[in-house]
Parts: structure tokens; C-alpha cells; sequence
């Protein structure tokens, strides 16, 4: 029988930046102590039933997901952007995240980063600095014309490319317009 790993903390002092790192960073649940065991079993217990519908209801949404990475790989292909860097899987994601809940394009460094790096057990800031680099590299090297032709009006004249929400805004557009055509 196998059991669910979980990471708790019981601290003795009540810090909440020390509780956002330790939820930000992939922990599970943060508890101040003293703690009743009983009250400290229930929430394990309530928190393994919310995991367990979480994964239940991702599954159902696989499909959609799967949908959305291909459509996401289309563009990132055609756009000639590398494939073997972690900044083209963290932008697929990006875009899944963004397109079921558009409050993510808004609250990019505090809830899509993060999010992100929790699927892929890194820190935000790797996932920010990888989707930044893939977007480097992608106005470095990949399909100029493509490129501009979408992303043109936000391209910043110092850098020569937009910056990582309006990328992540466009992609998610771009998207956003193909599965709508398709389901129409």
C-alpha cells in the first residue's frame, strides 16, 4: 500500500512570508503549534480529498489540455522556437494555465510563475528566466516574419522583443482564436 507523499510544517511562529515560500515552493500545508492532533489529522484528511478531486477533475480535462500543448506547439514550431529548452514546455503551460483562468495574464509573477514551477518542481524565478530566454532566443533565431506579423506591436524597440506577459498574452490569443475556429 502506497500513501500519498505530503509536506507539512508545524511552526512555532507565525510568519506568513515564511508560509507563502514554503506553499509557493511545492509544500502542502502549514500549521502554527500548538496543534491538536485530531485537528492536525482532519486537515491532512480534508487536504488529501481536495488533491484527490483536483487530479480526478485534471484528468477529465487531459484531452483539453493535450488540445491546447498541440495548438501551443504549432505556433512555438512555426515561430522556429527550440524545442529542447525547459522555457517551451514552462510556455505551454503558460498558455493552458492563462486560457482557463484569464486573471493568470494579469498576476503573471504571483500566480502563473509559481504555478508553473510547481508542476515542474523549479522556483518561479527559473521558470521566468527560462520563458524569458525562450523568448530571447526565438527573436534571435526563429521566423522574424511570423513573428512580428503577431507580435509586432509589442515588441519593445530597446530589447527587440515583448516582454514575457505580453509573449505569454499574445500566444495565449493566438490559441486562443485557432480553438475557437475549430470548435465553431
Amino acid at each position: 500500500m502506497s500513501f500519498p507523499l505530503v509536506k507539512l510544517v508545524l511552526s512555532t511562529c507565525k510568519n506568513d512570508l515564511m508560509a507563502e515560500r514554503f506553499l509557493n515552493s511545492g509544500g502542502d500545508l502549514f500549521l502554527l503549534t500548538p496543534v491538536d492532533f485530531k485537528f492536525c489529522l482532519s486537515k491532512l484528511e480534508k487536504y488529501l480529498k481536495v488533491r484527490q478531486r483536483h487530479a480526478a477533475s485534471k484528468e477529465a480535462v487531459c484531452g483539453d489540455a493535450g488540445i491546447i500543448h498541440r495548438c501551443t506547439q504549432k505556433y512555438q514550431t512555426r515561430m522556429k522556437m527550440s524545442m529542447t529548452i525547459n522555457g517551451f514546455l514552462y510556455l505551454q503551460d503558460a498558455v493552458e494555465l492563462a486560457l482557463s483562468n484569464r486573471g493568470m495574464l494579469q498576476a503573471i509573477t504571483t500566480r502563473l510563475y509559481p504555478m508553473i514551477a510547481q508542476r515542474h518542481q523549479v522556483s518561479p524565478s527559473c521558470v521566468e528566466r527560462n520563458i524569458r530566454t525562450a523568448i530571447e532566443l526565438t527573436f534571435e533565431r526563429g521566423d522574424l516574419a511570423f513573428l512580428y506579423e503577431y507580435f509586432g506591436s509589442s515588441v519593445r524597440e530597446a530589447s527587440g522583443k515583448p516582454t514575457n506577459s505580453e509573449f505569454i498574452a499574445g500566444l495565449t490569443e493566438l490559441v486562443r482564436n485557432d480553438l475557437e475556429y475549430e470548435l465553431a
